[in-house]
């Protein structure tokens, strides 16, 4: 029952709670409607006029010993009822009329002479006549009509109905939209959720639930603030002191006079101070978004594509004149170099591609390497994860956070950062950033 419910319910709880609100009234407008227009017999009232008119006249009549007054109070009778028949003789007596049985409490009996009910044709149908026979064999009758029903859908009951719904629906909207609005707010504020905020996300007002919510929130968004900018200006000290010793032993490195000896340690201290840089780089990157600004990529990706050359690597390139982004580009350019940086290390051949696609500027990176499994795709795109031995460092000089920078700086530039499968081998690393409007 629980998941049927949840099927046929809408997802948004100010719909829900609409929608209950709205079944409820109805239903109970339903229930009321019922026991007021079903709740009592509907049949038609008997014809007491008529069948009284019919009485009295055949009692006159039968009163009357004088055949000539009988006729004239016959023909008189006619001219005050104009709807009273004079019919040649009785029709048969309707036995199974439902008015049977109120007649006798009515009318009884006249001098031996029932008053009865009959049907007789008219036109394609027929009517139902009320019938008093007189003594020489002829019979009186009056038609009955049955008293008019008011129409279930009168205007009045079709204008309150309409006023009814209007005003329910525009109240239970109101209230949906009352109670959802908290829940909206917090729900806005959790996606706009930063590291870099300092002031409340919520505004702590509000029924006492959605005030609890709202300070949790905020408490959380301050202790993870805080926790950050700790770890942050840890790894910064701890960069800054091993700067120093560092550089020492470059020094010191320096004087060694076995080349054989002295390129290694120099390749070792290298690796230690990328190593330091690329974490320090990463966490001061989630904390210090840079403002974007009108670029033109194709030089800003040429000039990474020529720093890589003047070190000696072999790189394809290939780009429009002119393609204009919005971005930051200190921080495009780092995510360039990650990914090229990637691409030399596991492949032997790396092209660079920069071109449009619709609304999006693409820069791809491909290689000729080993490529990425689909089961790793994601995850090597986290921090700190290596991924498998394809692919994986195993001299140590990667803390694995080059994939892990690209995407973060791809989503702050507006972005995304895509693996995908090269032909017949490889993986091409594409970065799509919005064009400039």
């Amino acid at each position: 029952m629980n998941a049927f419910m949840q099927r046929i319910m809408p997802s948004r709880i100010g719909t829900q709670i609409a929608v209950l609100v709205v079944t409820a009234i109805v239903v109970a407008h339903v229930a009321i409607t019922t026991v007021i227009f079903f709740g009592h017999s509907h049949a038609p009232e008997p014809p007491f006029l008529e069948i009284e008119s019919l009485v009295t006249t055949q009692r006159l009549i039968a009163a009357e010993p004088d055949e000539t007054l009988r006729a004239a109070m016959l023909i008189a009778a006619q001219r005050a009822y104009p709807d009273l028949l004079v019919l040649s003789q009785a029709p048969a007596a309707d036995n199974a009329s439902p008015e049977d049985r109120f007649l006798p409490d009515l009318i009884g009996r006249v001098n031996g002479v029932g008053v009865f009910i009959a049907h007789v044709p008219a036109g394609d149908a027929s009517q139902q006549i009320a019938v008093a026979r007189l003594a020489d064999g002829r019979a009186l009758a009056v038609p009955l009509r049955a008293p008019p029903r008011h129409p279930f859908l009168s205007p009045v009951v079709l204008g309150t109905l309409a006023f009814m719904a209007s005003a329910l629906i525009l109240l239970s909207l109101w209230a949906a939209r009352q109670l959802a609005a908290p829940l909206a707010r917090v729900a806005s504020a959790a996606d706009r959720f930063t590291v870099t905020a300092r002031s409340p996300l919520l505004s702590e007002a509000g029924p006492v639930e959605v005030r609890r919510v709202a300070k949790a929130l905020n408490d959380m968004q301050a202790r993870v603030v805080t926790l950050i900018e700790d770890r942050t200006r840890m790894l910064a000290a701890v960069s800054h002191d091993l700067r120093t010793p560092i550089t020492r032993l470059r020094l010191r490195a320096e004087d060694i006079d076995d080349v054989n000896r002295r390129a290694p340690i120099l390749r070792d201290l290298s690796t230690m101070e990328n190593l330091v840089q690329s974490a320090l780089w990463f966490l001061r990157g989630e904390l210090e978004p840079t403002p974007r600004v009108t670029t033109d990529l194709p030089p800003l990706v040429q000039t990474v594509c020529d720093d890589f050359s003047d070190a000696g690597h072999a790189l394809r390139y290939d780009a429009p004149a002119h393609l204009y982004v919005r971005c930051a580009p200190e921080q495009l350019m780092r995510a360039i170099q990650n990914l090229i940086d990637n691409s030399l290390k596991f492949g032997g051949s790396v092209e660079v591609r920069v071109r449009s696609a619709g609304a999006e500027a693409l820069i791809e990176v491909e290689d000729d390497g080993p490529g990425i499994p689909a089961v790793e795709k994601d995850r090597v795109l986290e921090p700190f994860y290596r991924g498998d031995a394809a692919r994986s460092l195993n001299d140590g000089d990667s803390f694995g956070l080059g994939l892990s920078i690209a995407r973060s700086i791809a989503v702050q530039n507006g972005g995304r950062l895509e693996l995908v499968d090269a032909k017949p081998h490889g993986l091409i690393a594409r970065i799509a950033v919005p064009l400039e409007v």
